[in-house]
């Protein structure tokens, strides 16, 4: 296990050249001052502008992503890693409308509050690196379907 220094630095929010994420510039007088990791364009983004126009549209976006049509939780005949689908949307009950709406405007709140989401940590967090030298194949043929494991 490694330290992985500053993400800040690792991720690209300095001048020293990192990968490349896109960060988040606090307006003049904010409350927290650091830039914020939001995403590396075309490959994954955070859930929260600037890629949503509101936080209202970041969590419809994660709700469907979930239980919309072809989420990962859904029976929607779409492929998905997991060998026992069935036994995990069963688990994993849908969110009910009052539970998004509450999620909804606690979300719009720091975000209008702190003008980023999360409010005080960001958004993307490198703490540690690992380097594997030894995969547990048999986890991945235990339960993920194939093409979804590290065989590719």
């Amino acid at each position: 296990m490694f330290d992985t220094g500053s993400p800040l630095m690792v991720l690209g929010g300095t001048s020293i050249p990192g990968l490349g994420f896109r960060f988040v510039y606090p307006p003049a007088g904010s409350k927290n001052g650091l830039p914020n990791p939001a995403g590396l364009d075309g490959l994954f983004k955070a859930d929260w502008p600037p890629y949503y126009p509101s936080m209202v549209a970041a969590v419809d976006a994660v709700v469907a992503a979930k239980w919309g049509q072809g989420g990962l939780f859904t029976s929607a005949g779409v492929p998905v890693p997991f060998r026992q689908q069935q036994v995990l949307q069963d688990a994993i009950p849908v969110s009910p409308d009052k539970v998004i709406q509450m999620t909804k405007d606690l979300c719009n709140y720091i975000y209008t509050t702190y003008r980023r989401f999360p409010a005080q940590l960001d958004t993307m967090s490198m703490c540690m690196w690992f380097q594997a030298h030894h995969l547990e194949t048999d986890y991945y043929d235990r339960f993920m379907q194939p093409g979804a494991s590290y065989r590719g």
